[in-house]
């Protein structure tokens, strides 16, 4: 039996913060982020956090694992370590890599608006829960020489202050960015949920061509989303169109919507017409990309990106 999707309804706030000192830490060591939330609320107490090593660095407060506001530990004077922002422009490409590979991974990009939810150079869908309003900022406007490979010791920082709504954030990967933007590399028709509040719901996207691109709701119905749910590992689903509603049992439900693709990337598949025998939503009929994709389909301000909710 479906369940009765408690999680499609508006999510309850995040836990806080827990302390770094007693936060479960990754294999790499970087401290763990808050469980994923679309709406991730300021964490409370984060400010009078302590640190141990001045000039270490940590990322703090994204929806998805490797990524976070970028924080570091200074010293204003008193002799106590805390944790604070690091504001500015969004950090240029050597810089990411470098913040992400003192943090133990191979590469990592910078988000360029992480106060709003945005898609990465990845396709994923990126939140961040902002840093609290009285966090300390250690590091304004920094600039690093292209041959950097420490913030402390290799890196500036400007006269020119900014504030917390400028504060940066970084992404970082256990693999080398895509040579393309949104791009998969992986098997075509591999497909992935992006923008839930549970791994089990979001907005489809599929690998075709080398790249991430999102499914036209245009004909978008159950019989598509119970071939998808499968292909991704669960027994059953239904399909969510563009305006975050569907239907189960005959009843109307619905929720928030799910967030649509970015402006640019592509919409690979369309007008799908999947049957229950059809393994993979790659084997099921649609017309071809370039010639039956409706007018809705077509307009990249208002998209009409279908979604899943997935269950077993």
């Amino acid at each position: 039996m479906p369940p009765s999707f408690p999680a499609l309804m508006p999510p309850k706030p995040p836990p806080p913060l827990i302390p770094a000192a007693t936060r479960p830490r990754s294999p790499r060591g970087k401290s763990s982020p808050p469980p994923p939330s679309p709406h991730p609320a300021t964490p409370p107490g984060a400010v009078l956090e302590t640190c141990g090593r001045e000039g270490s660095i940590r990322l703090v407060g994204g929806n998805v694992e490797m990524s976070g506001m970028l924080q570091y530990c200074g010293n204003d004077g008193s002799g106590e370590l805390k944790w604070g922002s690091v504001c500015g422009q969004p950090l240029k490409t050597n810089e990411a890599t470098m913040v992400c590979k003192m943090l133990g991974f191979k590469d990592g990009f910078a988000i360029d608006e992480p106060r709003v939810g945005s898609f990465g150079l990845d396709g994923q869908y990126y939140t961040f829960a902002p840093n609290p309003a009285d966090m300390p900022i250690w590091l304004h406007n920094i600039f690093c020489p292209s041959n950097a490979n420490d913030l402390m010791s290799d890196c500036g920082s400007s006269v020119q202050r900014c504030k917390h709504g400028s504060d940066v954030a970084v992404a970082c990967l256990t693999t080398g960015k895509p040579i393309r933007r949104y791009g998969c590399g992986g098997r075509g028709g591999t497909l992935r949920l992006m923008g839930g509040p549970t791994p089990n719901q979001g907005t489809v996207q599929v690998c075709k061509n080398n790249l991430w691109g999102t499914v036209c709701d245009t004909d978008w119905d159950d019989a598509d989303a119970l071939v998808a749910c499968r292909q991704l590992g669960y027994a059953s689903g239904a399909a969510v169109n563009a305006e975050g509603l569907f239907v189960v049992n005959g009843t109307a439900l619905g929720g928030p919507a799910f967030p649509q693709g970015a402006r640019d990337m592509k919409i690979n598949y369309a007008n799908l017409r999947c049957v229950e025998s059809d393994e993979i939503l790659d084997y099921c009929m649609r017309p071809p990309t370039n010639s039956l994709f409706t007018p809705e389909c077509r307009v990249r301000d208002s998209r009409q990106d279908a979604g899943l909710v997935c269950w077993n």
